[in-house]
């Protein structure tokens, strides 16, 4: 793990080692597809020319990477793939135990913008925390890392996987986290605060609906979205969603793995697929302003397991077919 130091001198010389070391990684793997040359002779066909088409013809959309900093080592390989993605933000838990504010400051010297997640990771998995416990956390986190360009409050706070201390999964422990959080950043600075995306699965929108019922839309700025399905039922999700909140949609998470029965070229068919109808659908529902594709980067101890191949970049930091397709998408964004 390089040093603080070393971390934020990245910024600066991580694009040259990048074009160094990152041809030797691709060319001595065997399996993998190397270029978006490669990737055209593979997956390109008629198709694309209309993907093309549409994507010149955009966008209002601005375009993310959902990571976690704590896994993902900042190295002199992860600047340079994300910088030369033109990737406008990067949203990832807020883990207290790593070192948030070389991340941060790395991100912003990239012209990278961040979107921090305050959640199970930022309370250190603690599963006693009091709700005055929460206040005093995310105030000492907000305080001191300023440069932040917006929070999310929690990370699908419906489902059991992430009931934690006093977000226990009711919509009352939720708006009352929202509100503490809200009001700590808001009177620090005017960062914009997200609602948490919800999983997207069983009585999210009853789920949804009971927060904002309990005052939700006076503690947020925007309505977080969390999509895993194909096009028409992600584009009724979004559309619920609105239709609850009134709010600003950022599609804060959308994804596929890359494993077994799923393959790479399927992953990034399924991007490009979501990718452009989420741009067809922002183009007539203005309120969806940014998608954050789950997630960067695979996980390298995690063979065999599904949830740890969401990356658009394998572990060995080579890029998948769904990088270059990501990239197409960025570079046609407008911020």
């Amino acid at each position: 793990m390089p040093s603080k130091n070393d971390r934020v001198d990245l910024g600066i010389h991580g694009l040259s080692l990048f074009l160094i070391i990152f041809p030797l990684v691709l060319v001595n793997n065997p399996f993998l597809i190397i270029s978006e040359e490669t990737l055209s002779d593979s997956t390109h066909t008629d198709e694309e020319s209309h993907l093309e088409e549409e994507v010149n013809e955009r966008c209002s959309l601005s375009y993310g990477l959902s990571l976690h900093a704590s896994w993902n080592e900042i190295n002199n390989l992860t600047v340079p793939i994300l910088s030369s993605a033109e990737v406008d933000w990067i949203r990832t838990d807020w883990d207290m135990s790593y070192d948030m504010a070389s991340f941060a400051t790395l991100m912003r010297e990239n012209e990278i913008r961040v979107l921090g997640i305050l959640d199970h990771w930022t309370m250190g998995f603690r599963d006693d925390f009091t709700l005055e416990e929460w206040a005093e956390v995310v105030d000492d986190v907000v305080s001191q890392h300023a440069d932040v360009d917006a929070w999310e409050v929690w990370n699908e706070p419906n489902i059991p996987l992430f009931h934690f201390g006093y977000m226990d999964g009711t919509p009352k422990h939720y708006v009352e986290m929202l509100r503490t959080a809200y009001d700590l950043i808001k009177a620090k600075s005017d960062v914009v605060v997200v609602f948490a995306g919800l999983s997207p699965y069983g009585n999210w929108s009853d789920w949804l609906s009971k927060c904002y019922e309990l005052g939700a839309a006076n503690f947020c700025d925007v309505q977080g979205v969390h999509v895993y399905e194909n096009p028409e039922i992600n584009g009724e999700v979004l559309l619920r969603t609105y239709q609850i909140s009134n709010k600003d949609l950022w599609i804060t998470e959308v994804g596929k793995h890359s494993l077994h029965p799923s393959t790479e070229l399927q992953q990034a068919e399924y991007l490009e697929e979501n990718f452009n109808a989420i741009a067809q659908l922002s183009k007539h529902y203005h309120h969806i302003k940014k998608v954050f594709w789950y997630c960067f980067l695979d996980y390298r101890y995690a063979t065999g397991n599904a949830e740890y191949c969401f990356g658009l970049v394998r572990s060995d930091y080579s890029p998948k077919p769904s990088y270059f397709s990501f990239v197409r998408f960025c570079q046609s964004s407008d911020f």
